[in-house]
């Protein structure tokens, strides 16, 4: 069934040229419908991503079809390529190559894990009628799956953490701190759907104890939005220090983050493994570093996977949480410094376009979701396997990045009439919201 935007009916004349820019819409809208429920259901099928099917796992499946679906996007349409700095990419993924070795097959799979991202990203950027409206109801349809399949774990586990074998818990923290960003960005409109979907992945993230993103939200809501006053940002900073505090002096959080069941902030910012309960990292990481025997160019591209096992089998660990040391294991220095150029560039090219749109509030939205996205993606990084977890964050994320492209080249520069006064635009619907409000205060 195809999307049709929804008609604000007026006037007769309305009605008509309504009618006329919805029925060019739903043609060929279902390509970008198709691409993005796509990257959606590829997303909640990583959520029980420890189940096989044909002896490979369904975040495997997952990746794996969105690398397919996004190649064949883009044969046809290679020439519709947003042209954004993807030839920075290029030396990164050239020196993965070099180092991965093809006689082993988890050194391959890497590589296209790598790669995934980037052609979503690519595919995305072919689409010619995105919009915000659309992206959207994608993450509203991410948000209500993931709750559900989390609920369906929480019941079988009969525990609120649903530790079970076929559920990934840290890959779906990943999914719920991607939903909570694009709560932070529109967390402007001071709409009470956002707030709500920002407190629901607070609860399932504290639920699940996982703690990194529980931090990172927070934090992108007093510094990631970028266009909230500095007034609305120290109240914001005094409640969620509140609850902080409260949080902190709670039952369950002393246990989980103290080996002895208590501790003060002092201890905590100690960082002392003896007493910090951080999973074993804080332990593991130093070791991890100093196994590397060529920081410079790195030890190859399943090397820090094979150190893990050898040196904590005994823990369970097979790769160092940190996607930092496993990039300076695998890649060593010179890995480290071509994989900043491209990710540094992508950030600063989107905030120069994000302020660029100042006038255009469906583009300051895709934009503003991106940094965001980017910045809590490299802050998972710190304690997560988030290269690696691609199907649960990077798939969506870059999706987003494309969409922001394709929307701005093809839409916007383009002058596109269909797009011009979209009914679904968020631009047009604050406008509708303002009138609104002066005649209900008349």
């Amino acid at each position: 069934m195809k999307y049709c935007p929804p008609i604000n009916i007026r006037s007769r004349n309305h009605f008509i040229s309504a009618c006329t820019r919805s029925s060019k819409l739903c043609s060929p809208i279902s390509r970008e419908l198709f691409f993005l429920c796509a990257v959606v259901g590829t997303t909640l099928l990583a959520s029980a991503g420890n189940l096989e099917l044909w002896e490979f796992r369904l975040r495997g499946w997952a990746w794996l079809l969105m690398l397919a679906l996004s190649i064949f996007y883009l044969i046809p349409r290679r020439g519709q390529t947003v042209k954004f700095p993807w030839y920075l990419w290029l030396p990164w993924f050239m020196w993965v190559i070099y180092k991965t070795d093809f006689s082993n097959a988890v050194a391959v799979q890497r590589l296209f894990i790598f790669v995934t991202p980037f052609f979503v990203l690519c595919a995305c950027s072919t689409l010619e009628n995105v919009t915000v409206y659309l992206l959207k109801k994608s993450y509203r349809l991410l948000l209500i799956g993931s709750l559900c399949i989390y609920a369906f774990a929480a019941v079988q586990a009969r525990s609120f953490l649903a530790v079970l074998d076929w559920y990934s818990v840290a890959g779906v923290a990943m999914t719920f701190t991607l939903i909570g960003v694009t709560a932070v960005t529109d967390i402007n409109e001071q709409s009470r759907k956002r707030y709500t979907t920002f407190i629901l992945c607070l609860i399932v993230m504290l639920a699940t104890h996982s703690r990194m993103p529980v931090l990172i939200l927070p934090t992108l809501l007093v510094l990631g939005s970028l266009g909230m006053s500095v007034r609305v940002r120290i109240v914001i900073l005094i409640l969620l220090a509140c609850a902080g505090i409260y949080f902190f002096g709670s039952r369950p959080v002393q246990e989980n983050l103290f080996h002895r069941g208590y501790g003060t902030v002092y201890d905590a910012f100690s960082f002392n493994p003896e007493i910090v309960n951080f999973s074993g990292r804080l332990t593991v990481w130093p070791k991890f570093v100093q196994g590397i025997e060529n920081i410079w160019l790195g030890d190859g591209s399943t090397a820090s996977a094979e150190f893990g096992k050898i040196m904590f089998d005994h823990m369970g660990w097979s790769h160092p949480h940190n996607a930092y040391i496993r990039v300076l294991f695998d890649y060593g220095i010179t890995g480290c410094v071509l994989l900043a150029i491209p990710v540094i560039s992508l950030l600063v090219a989107l905030y120069k376009r994000y302020r660029l749109c100042r006038t255009h509030e469906d583009l300051r939205w895709i934009y503003s979701a991106s940094i965001n996205g980017i910045v809590a993606m490299l802050l998972l990084g710190i304690s997560g396997n988030v290269l690696m977890y691609v199907a649960f964050i990077g798939n969506m994320l870059f999706a987003t990045i494309g969409c922001a492209f394709a929307y701005e080249d093809k839409t916007i520069k383009t002058g596109n009439p269909e797009y011009e006064n979209m009914p679904d635009s968020q631009q047009v619907w604050q406008t509708q919201r303002r009138r609104s409000n002066g005649l209900s205060h008349n």
